[in-house]
């Protein structure tokens, strides 16, 4: 986990290190960013989006890559200089 990641995200470095994202978040399950992530982990295939982040009032690019059979890397960026 890196800074990036605790500040978009809000959580804790401890908890990202130490627990899956469901323990974390339950409620992803239901979303597309989760079946996305689960293609990810299936196909190998990495993926980006971009998203609004009302709390922060930021627009963030967020990319997900495979890092091994049970674990993907997620990698946030600022783009709000780009989106304004």
């Amino acid at each position: 986990s890196n800074e990036a990641s605790m500040k978009y995200s809000g959580i804790p470095a401890r908890e990202l290190r130490n627990k899956t994202v469901l323990e974390i978040q339950p409620e992803l399950i239901a979303s597309t960013l989760f079946e996305m992530a689960i293609t990810a982990l299936a196909t190998g295939k990495p993926f980006h989006m971009e998203y609004y982040h009302s709390e922060l009032n930021k627009w963030l690019e967020l990319s997900v890559v495979k890092m091994d059979d049970d674990h993907l890397i997620n990698l946030f960026r600022d783009i709000t200089p780009i989106k304004e």
